[in-house]
């Protein structure tokens, strides 16, 4: 059964890993554990992941936790290349 939550998560892994430019099998194998087929369910919002699947999937995608919970858009802060080091900017995944 699909959720809100579980279509977010599935939102947010997909957002994060195409932000990397990588495939379902990169993200496979930088996480150590997960199959293909559950990271492919899980993006589609099929699966409701464990705790441990999603920390294996956040620290393959450098992201925390919680960015993955989130329902609103994700994101990171960068550095400003027109501010002189001096600002933050947020990039948003797409």
């Amino acid at each position: 059964m699909k959720t809100q939550t579980a279509l977010a998560i599935g939102r947010n892994v997909r957002t994060q890993r195409k932000a990397k430019g990588w495939s379902l099998h990169n993200l496979a194998r930088a996480a150590g554990g997960p199959a293909v087929s559950t990271l492919s369910e899980l993006e589609r919002g099929q699966l409701n992941p464990t705790l441990g699947t999603l920390e294996a999937v956040a620290g393959a995608l450098d992201v925390n936790v919680t960015d993955l919970l989130s329902e609103g858009p994700t994101g990171r802060w960068g550095t400003c290349s027109t501010c002189h080091g001096e600002g933050k900017v947020w990039e948003q995944y797409t």
